[in-house]
């Protein structure tokens, strides 16, 4: 089975049916001055891998036990390749550069987190999304120094994952300025199911909290772990 769990901002951890960990985009707790999340993410992971290297997403002194891998990585049980991208709609040049996507194959499941993605993808980037079905998109919606509510909402059209994800907003523990609510999201692609955890079973399904999540539901939303 594989565990989902969201941690804050962009911080997600994976429990791989082998026993293997991953922790993706780590962050200190209160760091920023206190801008960000301040519940510690708990050091359980035995692999950890950034995005990018801002220090709200890398922050691998937050997880000493696990082990950096490299954005392309494979292993039996988990494989992840990547897509550089602009950290904002103009090139980059805004926001600092670039980002790296993850692609993740891990538990029976197709998982992609756009990182700090800033711009709409077409071209290449488009065709790397469609490659092959996602079940999982996880993206940024908090507007500002990421796509917003609007712009994910855009790419979960284009794409059409199974289930999709927003972070990075006003609502996951960060108070970055002129971040957007999650809410926005919400009315753009429904109601969301709440839950603290998200389980995938290769024969049962997926499920929030041990419910199963109905095939029509697109949009997840996952409280901070506890």
């Amino acid at each position: 089975m594989l565990t989902i769990r969201f941690h804050g901002h962009a911080c997600f951890g994976l429990d791989l049916p082998d026993g293997t960990s991953l922790c993706i985009d780590p962050f200190e707790a209160g760091g920023f001055g206190g801008l960000l999340p301040e519940r510690p993410i708990p050091d359980r992971y035995s692999r950890v891998v950034c995005t990018h290297e801002h220090a709200d997403h890398n922050a691998t002194h937050a997880v000493p036990s696990a082990r950096r891998i490299a954005q392309q990585h494979r292993e039996p049980g988990l494989h992840i390749d990547t897509f550089t991208a602009p950290h904002d709609e103009h090139g980059g040049r805004l926001r600092t550069g670039l980002v790296s996507l993850l692609r993740i194959e891990a538990g029976g499941a197709t998982i992609v987190h756009l990182s700090d993605l800033g711009e709409r993808p077409q071209g290449p980037l488009l065709r790397w999304l469609r490659e092959r079905p996602i079940d999982l998109l996880i993206g940024p919606v908090g507007g500002y120094f990421t796509l917003d509510a609007d712009g994910f909402a855009e790419i979960v059209a284009l794409v059409k994952p199974r289930f999709a994800l927003g972070c990075h907003s006003a609502e996951d523990g960060a108070r970055l300025p002129d971040l957007d609510d999650l809410s926005l999201l919400n009315a753009r692609l429904g109601p969301a199911a709440m839950g603290a955890t998200l389980t995938v079973d290769e024969q049962a399904g997926w499920a929030l909290d041990g419910a199963p999540i109905p095939a029509t539901q697109q949009l997840l939303r996952l409280t901070i772990a506890r």
